[in-house]
């Protein structure tokens, strides 16, 4: 279990990380998330690049997520503790997404991930051609994890020491699942 400093620090040098990307600098429309638990929270990466068009997901029912356009006014708490945009923000069409920056329990190099089991966000990239970036702790950084052929793999894994590439960014706008 990541204590609360742990969580924070990780958060903020991941911030930096991103920030100083060339691929997010020049992202215009970016999906980011809420944080729940001990995820990286991206509020201070959301705060200071306000230039870009910020998305949110909001959970639908059928295990589904609406886009819809960021604003820190328009909030609720969803029962699992996150908050999310409320249903009157704009949505935004998965098409516009240049890059989708995406929560996990753990993630490997390859750029496989663990989530929290709901398939939300292999249904969500399924087919989108923008740029995937896991976003998690090193600790949660791992060499393999087993992947089904619905599992949409991340291009990217973004950790507190750094951003590294993974080999799935050979043919953009494909599924990229296994």
């Amino acid at each position: 279990m990541l204590s609360l400093e742990q969580v924070r620090d990780s958060s903020e040098h991941v911030t930096l990380h991103l920030e100083n990307w060339l691929h997010l600098q020049s992202a215009y429309t970016v999906m980011a998330y809420w944080p729940m638990r001990n995820e990286i929270s991206l509020l201070g990466l959301i705060t200071n690049n306000q230039d870009k068009a910020w998305v949110l997901p909001r959970i639908l029912p059928n295990r589904q997520l609406a886009l819809l356009r960021f604003d820190p006014d328009k909030l609720e708490r969803h029962p699992w503790g996150m908050y999310e945009p409320l249903e009157s923000c704009d949505a935004v069409q998965r098409e516009s997404i240049n890059m989708v920056l995406v929560p996990g329990v753990g993630f490997s190099k390859d750029g496989s991930r663990i989530g929290y089991g709901g398939g939300y966000y292999d249904r969500l990239l399924k087919g989108m051609a923008a740029v995937r970036v896991g976003i998690t702790h090193s600790q949660m950084l791992v060499d393999r994890i087993p992947a089904e052929s619905h599992d949409c793999l991340m291009d990217y894994v973004a950790t507190q020491e750094g951003i590294i590439s993974t080999s799935n960014r050979v043919h953009p706008g494909k599924n990229n699942s296994r």
